[in-house]
């Protein structure tokens, strides 16, 4: 019960009012909302359970039984949350980052590269006893896989029918979540650096859940169906949008798609849940790996 405690281990969700003092709470890049909106959090991204792993063969062995039935159970996933706020800014923060599977490619080097801050702090012990210390790893060559990442999407809108008329904020919320995946897989998250992170961050499944606003349970009971009614609307809005991104991400015909097309091969296959109930599920990098193959096969066969 420890162990799965600590693998299950999750920070709390932030609320709508810790968003308001942000200058404390959360990094606006130099000085805005960054891309589409985003806002990232100051505090640094939970440690994996990596460093228990280094305690003892005893500790080491009941852990990877507990990760081995945790993710039997589907309960071994790396969580973010998402507070979208009136479809304009998005606030994401990092909830737990249970095991991640990071490998190596040692070489003679004289400085190391960039390290993502937030991948364990443990690397393969068997290659490290067996590496001069005059040897320091290529850190470029660095792989770092995620097995499977939760976005949760909180909708908080002041006037959901008048943010439907007035604005699009299912399409900014979709290309805010391509900005978020693309700063995760591309850029070390310590929200201070700025630097490029050569390192490749692939994700076998992504699951983006989309949560509706919650109605008071103060309300009339006559008026509680229709506020309910209405506050699902945008959800179902957002949820289409995220199905449908993923296709202009594929045609690449505007600059947004180009942008962010580097996703369709950092990530498997990706979820769309809508309050946990499963709308679509399509394979990203899985369908590029076999136009790709095709693509090699005719140029065998004609010659080029």
């Amino acid at each position: 019960m420890i162990y799965l405690a600590v693998v299950t281990w999750e920070r709390p969700r932030p609320t709508l009012e810790d968003t308001y003092g942000w200058p404390n709470t959360w990094n606006l890049q130099s000085g805005h909302r960054g891309d589409n909106g985003c806002v990232f959090s100051k505090k640094r991204a939970p440690s994996t359970c990596a460093n228990m792993l280094a305690v003892n063969r005893q500790v080491n062995a009941e852990l990877t039984h507990t990760v081995d039935r945790a993710r039997r159970i589907g309960a071994l996933m790396a969580k973010m949350d998402c507070i979208a706020r009136n479809g304009e800014t998005f606030y994401f923060t990092w909830l737990s980052i249970p095991v991640v599977h990071t490998t190596y490619a040692y070489q003679i080097r004289a400085k190391p590269g960039p390290m993502l801050t937030w991948t364990p702090k443990v690397p393969a012990f068997r290659k490290l006893l067996t590496t001069s210390h005059r040897q320091q790893p290529a850190r470029s060559d660095r792989s770092t896989r995620i097995e499977q990442l939760r976005i949760d999407v909180r909708i908080f809108d002041n006037d959901l029918a008048k943010q439907t008329r007035l604005r699009s904020p299912p399409v900014q919320t979709s290309w805010a979540i391509c900005a978020a995946l693309k700063r995760l897989c591309e850029r070390d998250h310590d929200p201070a650096s700025t630097r490029p992170c050569p390192s490749g961050v692939t994700i076998d499944t992504l699951i983006l859940n989309v949560v509706p606003p919650s109605v008071p349970n103060n309300m009339p009971a006559d008026l509680r169906e229709s506020a309910r009614l209405e506050a699902r609307s945008l959800p179902q809005a957002v949820t289409r949008e995220l199905v449908d991104v993923w296709n202009k991400l594929w045609s690449g015909d505007s600059f947004k798609s180009r942008q962010y097309g580097i996703l369709l091969g950092r990530i498997l296959k990706v979820r769309i849940c809508m309050d946990g109930v499963l709308v679509r599920e399509r394979e990203l990098r899985l369908e590029l790996e076999r136009g790709q193959a095709e693509r090699r096969r005719i140029a065998m066969r004609v010659g080029w």
